[in-house]
């Protein structure tokens, strides 16, 4: 499991050190773009993940990264990322759909952020489910 954090969620340190040992935690950089930090992450250990979390601020459709928002405005300029996110899980085991968890309040309140993320799993070939509780804390 590959848990990354934003740094502008409220006590992100705290969260940091409550979240199991199991994951692997990523702080992301507030001064570098936060959808390539993700990529390189989900690729720079010597595993494959099948689940990544998120934990960001949102808004309806939107995910509020310190560097800059990630929406539909944002999402062409990602898609080659994107699709690259899962292919070393589904690559080793085919039949396992990855999923991404994202813990931000109101992404999907309204149709545009139901349609975000039904695009972003189209895009990654994951499950993409927001969530209300922190992983393993």
């Amino acid at each position: 499991m590959l848990v990354v954090i934003d740094p502008g969620v409220s006590n992100y340190d705290c969260l940091a050190m409550a979240i199991s040992s199991k994951a692997e935690v990523v702080l992301l950089d507030p001064h570098e773009d936060a959808i390539s930090q993700i990529t390189a992450a989900l690729h720079s250990f010597n595993k494959p993940f099948s689940n990544l979390h998120i934990i960001v601020e949102c808004v309806p459709g939107t995910l509020n990264f310190t560097y800059g928002d990630f929406s539909f405005q944002t999402l062409k300029r990602y898609v080659n990322q994107l699709q690259k996110w899962f292919v070393n899980t589904t690559s080793k085991s085919p039949q396992q759909t990855p999923q991404v968890f994202i813990y931000g309040r109101q992404v999907t309140t309204n149709e545009v952020g139901r349609q975000f993320m039904d695009t972003l799993a189209w895009l990654t070939g994951a499950s993409v489910v927001t969530a209300s509780t922190y992983p393993q804390t």
